[in-house]
């Protein structure tokens, strides 16, 4: 049944390519996708790997988003963290390996040439910048006593942080572009 997933399931696709149980134990290991559904899978992961467009910076106290509307918050995990898993799910899959990290994942593309080393290294490092902003503000918040968020104020984030995030947008933007083709 996993096999027979519809493209448009991205819990199945996820499940299926994180080889992941969602509860419980399986008495059988998830198959691996092979042949017509792994061409199936992937360009279900690669549609899923395009969904989101990073912003493209800052504007004074503003997120500069991908059609070049002003928003008053970043979302760190829509905005960075969601599209490199994504894209690390992709190209692992793509590289033939079907377990691991979104790091392992993107080595793995990378030692396949499915991405440059370049792109995997950027990538990885992007997912490692973005992911520390992402706890950085849970516990900031936590410890002020309000519940977690993604959402970052542009103007509590210092100019080196901003122009570290900017390569961030402009490192999962350019292996996007690639992936369209």
């Amino acid at each position: 049944e996993w096999l027979d997933v519809e493209e448009s399931d991205e819990r199945a696709l996820q499940v299926l390519v994180d080889r992941r149980p969602l509860w419980g134990t399986p008495r059988e290991p998830l198959p691996i996708a092979e042949g017509a559904v792994q061409e199936r899978v992937l360009a279900a992961l690669a549609h899923r790997a395009l969904a989101y467009s990073p912003p493209t910076g800052f504007d004074a106290d503003s997120v500069l988003e991908a059609d070049g509307s002003p928003g008053d918050r970043l979302d760190i995990r829509r905005a960075a963290l969601i599209p490199i898993v994504d894209l690390g799910r992709w190209a692992g899959a793509a590289a033939g390996m079907v377990e691991g990290s979104t790091a392992e994942r993107l080595a793995a593309a990378a030692a396949r040439n499915v991405l440059s080393d370049s792109d995997a290294s950027s990538l990885t490092d992007a997912f490692e910048l973005a992911l520390e902003l992402r706890l950085a503000h849970h516990a900031e918040l936590v410890k002020s006593g309000s519940p977690p968020d993604d959402l970052l104020a542009p103007e509590k984030i210092s100019t080196l942080t901003r122009n570290h995030l900017r390569d961030v947008f402009r490192a999962v933007a350019a292996v996007q572009r690639k992936l369209r083709g």
